[in-house]
């Protein structure tokens, strides 16, 4: 008896620690990006959303760029930006700004 007991509280044990790699493992996922991460805050809404920045290459903020924003952001950011990149060159959307607010699905 004593050995079903322990058997049964390391699988749930080993579960535990799975769920919270996944958990975590998620969250990096949806919630850090290679790109501008900033945080705002909502006083209307209560809230805050992080808000994932690309600036083209060569930045410069006393230029005006095309801007993007992408709704559903925590997914395929990093996939906007190499089609971003993989334009022509001499393309004005090569230089776009692109700004993904992620789902709140999350929290």
């Amino acid at each position: 008896m004593r050995i079903k007991k322990t058997i049964i509280l390391n699988v749930l044990l080993a579960v535990s620690v799975f769920g919270f790699v996944i958990t975590g493992f998620s969250y990096y996922q949806n919630n850090v990006s290679d790109f501008v991460d900033v945080t705002l805050d909502s006083k209307v809404l209560e809230e805050s959303r992080k808000v994932f920045i690309r600036l083209p290459n060569n930045y410069d903020k006393t230029k005006a760029y095309p801007l993007f924003i992408k709704t559903d952001g925590n997914f395929n950011l990093a996939n906007w930006d190499k089609a971003l990149k993989a334009l022509n060159p001499e393309s004005i959307l090569n230089e776009a700004i692109l700004v993904a607010i992620p789902n709140q699905f999350f929290y």
